[in-house]
């Protein structure tokens, strides 16, 4: 009898410990179970951090495109300046030019004046103020029915093309010599841009450019069938005299032979102007 009561107290024991072995196992499952859960809401909020900074980006990206675009509309329309500006004429001649601003160069030309002055004072008339030493790059008709409008724009577009055509490249160009127009309304001494580097070549560029956006919207060119041989005027004898034409031959007899290294230049921008009651009134400069 006590051998038979040993066994079924064993027998309880042994249930009692497979009970609690199984409730082990239910506690250790029902704890993976909420780790599993807890792991699965940890992924699903990583993902909507994820999902939301990655919005937050893409937001951000979409604000900066806004920007910069809103930054290059603004720099457009602070490029598009419309001058208040009167012509007292219904048709004029407009020049565009850009300016001579080297020192180097304004003292060299006011060398060479100086040396003809003391040649014959009636060169004196005839000098080009160093102040005002220019590159005429386009002459156009303007007509009061157009308006400055289209011609304005044309000169803001092809600055424009300018800039993307050369780039990061400078806008450097060299004087390196005398030379003349001996027209018979028109006697000249200019100094010549260099043919020994690109400087040449970089004007006949630009002044494509200039003219062919010029004719595309309408504008009258003109001298278009002249060749363009881009200078810089030192002495300009209008409409000269026979007694005048004496001046001519002594700038040949002085300058014919010698080298003249005048400078160079960076063109910074251009100038649209009108030459009215002898002197050239500026309209717009538009920089490079």
């Amino acid at each position: 009898m006590k051998m038979q009561d040993k066994e079924e107290s064993d027998e309880e024991e042994l249930d009692e410990e497979e009970y609690e072995v199984k409730d082990s196992d239910k506690e250790e499952s029902d704890e993976e179970e909420l780790d599993e859960e807890e792991y699965e809401v940890e992924d699903s909020d990583k993902e909507e951090s994820d999902e939301e900074e990655s919005d937050e980006e893409e937001y951000e990206v979409e604000d900066s495109d806004k920007e910069e675009s809103d930054e290059e509309e603004s720099d457009e329309e602070e490029k598009l300046v419309f001058p208040h500006f009167v012509l007292h004429t219904k048709k004029s001649k407009l020049h565009i030019q850009f300016h001579i601003n080297s020192k180097r160069i304004q003292q060299k030309v006011d060398q060479v004046q100086n040396e003809l002055v003391s040649a014959d004072l009636r060169f004196y008339e005839f000098l080009q103020s160093t102040s005002t030493l220019h590159v005429t790059m386009l002459a156009v008709n303007y007509f009061e029915e157009y308006g400055l409008t289209r011609i304005i724009y044309a000169l803001h577009y092809s600055v424009k093309l300018i800039r993307k055509h050369y780039k990061v490249q400078n806008f450097q160009i060299t004087f390196d010599g005398l030379s003349s127009f001996n027209e018979n309304y028109n006697k000249i001494l200019y100094a010549a841009v260099s043919q020994k580097d690109d400087s040449l070549q970089k004007l006949l560029d630009i002044k494509y450019i200039l003219q062919h956006i010029f004719v595309a919207v309408g504008i009258h060119v003109l001298y278009n069938d002249k060749e363009f041989n881009p200078h810089m005027t030192i002495i300009n004898i209008k409409e000269p005299s026979i007694s005048d034409l004496e001046l001519v031959e002594i700038w040949k007899s002085t300058f014919r032979s010698r080298p003249c290294y005048f400078g160079k230049e960076k063109i910074s921008g251009f100038e649209l102007s009108v030459k009215e009651y002898g002197e050239y009134q500026k309209i717009l400069y538009v920089p490079l």
